[in-house]
């Protein structure tokens, strides 16, 4: 499987270097400064990770990642953020369902590792989605849904 991450934050210097970071480390990286559009790339793309600020002038993080939730409920969401306290941890994994709270400026080793968990944690979801899907669906309904998810994944892929 492809290593493809979304980044979102509204700083443009952060953008350049986390997404210099990735690339360096073999992810495909699609990088996006508006959340909104970040959301709209995600309704026909199927990112296995996203990583996004915490504070953005249009919506929170959290509130992002709400939305995200609702289009790719099996993404795994890594947070970002200059300024964190206990409160905003809490907020960003029970209401955005964050797995991971990072600080700015980011430890690029513990980001790698967090990364590497969560692609692990994408695959082990699609495969149990696919068992189930594969079981309970008919046969026909489940081709269209598995065409549709590798739809999803080549475009994000080829971004």
């Amino acid at each position: 499987m492809q290593k493809i991450a979304m980044i979102i934050d509204d700083e443009t210097q952060i953008l350049s270097a986390l997404k210099r970071e990735l690339v360096c480390e073999g992810w495909q990286v699609v990088a996006f400064s508006n959340p909104t559009m970040a959301l709209q790339f995600a309704q026909s793309n199927l990112v296995p990770l996203v990583i996004a600020d915490y504070s953005m002038p249009e919506m929170t993080g959290v509130e992002f990642f709400r939305h995200l939730d609702e289009i790719q409920p099996v993404t795994y969401k890594i947070m970002l953020s200059g300024c964190m306290d206990r409160n905003d941890v809490v907020d960003a994994v029970s209401r955005g369902g964050v797995h991971v709270f990072l600080e700015k400026p980011w430890d690029a080793a513990r980001l790698t590792a967090e990364m590497k968990a969560g692609l692990d944690h994408f695959k082990l979801l699609m495969r149990m989605e696919f068992a189930l899907n594969r079981e309970v669906m008919p046969a026909e309904q489940f081709r269209q849904w598995y065409e549709g998810v590798l739809t999803r994944f080549r475009a994000a892929a080829s971004e």
